[in-house]
């Protein structure tokens, strides 16, 4: 796969900003999430770059649900 479709199609790796904006918290957030472990992340040379589908997933992963009565 070339660079190219990898910006076009959806498996395009987000940049901190983006997964923050994405989750509406600040980047800082983010940063916290990986150094803490279980958030899903990429190391790309020295950047952190993340496939939206897995951050997605530990979304829903991770999202409390309350037991039905």
């Amino acid at each position: 796969m070339d660079s190219e479709s990898l910006q076009a199609g959806s498996d395009r790796l987000l940049s901190v900003r983006e997964v923050a904006a994405l989750l509406n918290v600040q980047p800082k957030t983010i940063y916290h999430w990986t150094q803490a472990g279980g958030f899903p992340y990429v190391k790309v040379g020295r950047l952190l770059r993340f496939h939206r589908a897995d951050v997605l997933r530990w979304v829903e992963k991770t999202t409390y649900r309350p037991r039905e009565r």
